[in-house]
């Protein structure tokens, strides 16, 4: 059942339609968990990302489905330390600096 709710979650990420995974993944990780693994990892990720320096003016960057949903999201982490992100196509997405 897990498993079908995280696919059914990737496929409205490709498709683009907004979705608040807050409440799938309270009950699937539960909200202690969902923070520390989503939350604090993504804006770990984040913050590691942009102390980076590879010379390139675009990176890309994968991620699990769950990190993609909420407030704390790896793209709103990303997003708010002046990145832009970009949808490459309908799986994929990509990050690059002002």
């Amino acid at each position: 059942k897990s498993v079908r709710r995280f696919v059914k979650l990737a496929r409205l990420y490709r498709s683009g339609q907004p979705v608040d995974a807050k409440d799938l993944l309270d009950h699937e990780l539960g909200q202690e968990l969902r923070e520390e693994l989503m939350q604090k990892r993504n804006a770990s990720w984040a913050k590691h990302i942009n102390n980076l320096e590879t010379g390139y003016d675009k990176i890309f960057v994968g991620v699990g489905v769950g990190h993609l949903y909420g407030d704390g999201s790896f793209i709103n982490e990303i997003k708010n330390l002046g990145y832009q992100v970009k949808r490459l196509g309908e799986k994929t997405s990509s990050l690059t600096t002002d």
